[in-house]
Formats: C-alpha cells, sequence, structure tokens
C-alpha cells in the first residue's frame, strides 16, 4: 500500500493504483470524458494514448512536475501531493472544452443527450458557454444506415470510447480513430458507413458515448428527467444480463448495460434495443382460455386445469408421444429445465424443444 496526498487529504491505496482511482477512494470528482465508469479498461491503454483518443480533462496538478498529469492514467506514488482543482487545472480545463466546442455543433436543445451529455455538464461547472475561436473541420453527414442507431460525428469529442469498447470489451474493431492533417476521427473500419463493417449493432458504443455522437433510433423522443430507472434481468436469455431501463408514463423508452455479474456493463443487439415487445399491445399478461372459439381472460387456476385436463386426455387417447413441450428463451434456466423434467418425467415424452432452434 502506498500514501498520498490530494486536496490537502491523506489517502492509502494499492500499489498501481492511479490518481483517479485514488481520488474516487476519497470522494474527490475529476471530470472525465474518456475513461470508463467501471474501470474495465487497463492502465496501459488509457484513453490518453493517441491511438484512442486524447482529451485530458482529467489533468491535475501534481507537486514537483513541470506540466500537468492526467488522473485517468498516472500511477499513484507513495508521498505524491495532488491538486485537482487548483487555477491551473482550471484554466486548462477550460481550454480543453473551449477546444471541444470549437468543433462541436451547438444543438443541445434539439439533442437526445440534452441533461444527461457530459460535455454540457462540465461547460456549465467551468462557465464556459461558447467556443471563442474557431478551428478548421470537416463535416459529415448523419450515418443512419445501421438498423438500430445512428451516428452524428459533427458532436463526437474524440474521447475514443466508441473505440475502444468495440475493439477491447467486444472484439469487433468495427470503429477506429483515424488521422486526417491534425485531426482525428472516429470512422466505419473497412466502409464508408457502419451498413460495411462487421458492426454487429451490439449498441455497446452508443452506451458508453458521453455525448450525442451516437444515438439509439428511439422511437419516441423523451428526456432523461422526465424518467425513472429500473434495473431487471435481460428476459432473452439464459446468461442474465442486467439492464437499466429508462421509464416514462409506465412505458420504456431506452435501455442501458447496468454492471451485472455475467454482462458487466455490456449487452447484445436484442437486450439493447430490442424492448418494444414490452409495450405492444398484443402482448399477453394474463391467461387466456378458448371459450366458444373466442379467447377470454381466465384465471391461472383455470388455465393449468383447462392444460392439465387436456393432457390426460390426449395421453389417455393416444399415448404420450402425441404430446409435445415447446419452452421459451425468455425465461429462466431453472423453469426451462422444470418443464422438460416435466414432459419427459411427469408425460412421459421426449417431444420437448426450445424456440432458440427456430
Amino acid at each position: 500500500m502506498i500514501k498520498l496526498t490530494i486536496n490537502n487529504r491523506v489517502v492509502e491505496v494499492k500499489e498501481g493504483s492511479t490518481i483517479l482511482q485514488a481520488a474516487k477512494k476519497l470522494g474527490i470528482f475529476i471530470p472525465t470524458f474518456c475513461t470508463d465508469d467501471l474501470e474495465r479498461f487497463p492502465l496501459k491503454h488509457c484513453m490518453n494514448c493517441s491511438e484512442y483518443g486524447d482529451c485530458k480533462m482529467c489533468s491535475c496538478e501534481v507537486e514537483g512536475e513541470v506540466s500537468l498529469l492526467t488522473a485517468c492514467n498516472t500511477p499513484a506514488r507513495e508521498g505524491m501531493v495532488v491538486r485537482t482543482e487548483s487555477e491551473e487545472v482550471k484554466k486548462a480545463r477550460v481550454g480543453i472544452l473551449q477546444r471541444m466546442l470549437a468543433i462541436h455543433t451547438l444543438d443541445c436543445m434539439n439533442c437526445g443527450k440534452l441533461g444527461e451529455c457530459k460535455l454540457q455538464k462540465y461547460c456549465e461547472m467551468y462557465g464556459v458557454s461558447a467556443p471563442i475561436y474557431e478551428m478548421p473541420y470537416e463535416h459529415r453527414e448523419k450515418d443512419l444506415s445501421n438498423r438500430f442507431y445512428y451516428q452524428e460525428m459533427d458532436k463526437c469529442i474524440r474521447c475514443g470510447k466508441c473505440v475502444r469498447v468495440c475493439r477491447e470489451l467486444v472484439g469487433v474493431e468495427a470503429l477506429v480513430m483515424a488521422q486526417k492533417g491534425n485531426m482525428a476521427y472516429v470512422m466505419p473500419n473497412g466502409g464508408l458507413n457502419m451498413s460495411q463493417t462487421k458492426c454487429v449493432s451490439c449498441g455497446n458504443c452508443v452506451s458508453v458515448c458521453p455525448v450525442g455522437a451516437l444515438m439509439p433510433k428511439s422511437q419516441q423522443f423523451f428526456r432523461q428527467w422526465e424518467t425513472q430507472k429500473v434495473v431487471t434481468t435481460c428476459a432473452y436469455c439464459g446468461v442474465g444480463c442486467q439492464i437499466e431501463y429508462s421509464v416514462r408514463n409506465g412505458k420504456i423508452v431506452d435501455a442501458k448495460p447496468a454492471n451485472g455479474p455475467s454482462n458487466q456493463g455490456l449487452l447484445c443487439v436484442k437486450g439493447k434495443f430490442a424492448f418494444d415487445f414490452i409495450n405492444h399491445k398484443d402482448r399477453l399478461k394474463y391467461p387466456m382460455v378458448r371459450k366458444n372459439g373466442k379467447l377470454v381472460r381466465a384465471s391461472w387456476e383455470e388455465a393449468l386445469n383447462t392444460v392439465a385436463k387436456k393432457i390426460n386426455e390426449v395421453k389417455s387417447e393416444f399415448g404420450p408421444d402425441a404430446i409435445a413441450g415447446f419452452s421459451s428463451a425468455r425465461t429462466v434456466n431453472e423453469d426451462n429445465y422444470l418443464f422438460q423434467k416435466f414432459l419427459r418425467a411427469a408425460v412421459g415424452t421426449n417431444n420437448v424443444d426450445h424456440c432458440a432452434r427456430l
């Protein structure tokens, strides 16, 4: 363990920890764009590396150093003295925000990230309202080629989080950081748009984007402050991924990965985007029994009695192999186990299958 001082407060951390991790242990806030809240990215590949981006928003003053150091990838040292909000640090962060705004479309009122955008949050924090200079920038049209999300690179701040999550965590490399002149751009890897890449539409790049450069093609326009957050388990398969749903007026309008033990802050395309079935008008919410040719609502007791009666009738007249069971991916593994056990042990047939084989 090593000890260091941050803003006149002493903290003890494990050797190899970063300044940012030490500050978090003290509850000291350091603004970041490019680091991951779950700290899943290794130190040697910190976002400060020019391969991904170079935001330097987490720069801090370290006693004895001639220049500011980035907290996200600078290892803490024994006896280190750090200041996270000195005048020099604030001036540097204002300059960083000014640089970002100079090449960022100021369309905040119409942006779906309004109220959740980190750039907006930090500009308010450091009193930055408009760019004070212009920078040459190549405009890029909005990329709508993906079915589930769109890219608006005029809003990109080049933090590189989308490139990293795609390469290091998803393992697809559909995005790259390309240098053109003195400017870095996030580009589709191997094509003119995302439809021409190896993108699997998982949407993890959308989930980690701190601004409105990557957004879901949501059918409803909403603001995050209008919603309540509900964490639940994805209903699509047995992995058990944790999801944070945004719910407005009783309807799910957005989904983000939660940090569950099985998914660790990632989702597949179904968990991220395919939640419309929950709000669909044809979704079954209670048992239905057919009476006089029409399906009518029934109690669970009536429905189960009807199923048991029909199974016994068919089994008595035609034998157990005249019965088959078809299970679902939208239930837990334990229920699927009991379902196949019921068909084999209670009914006496091996005719059991699952929707995943469709």
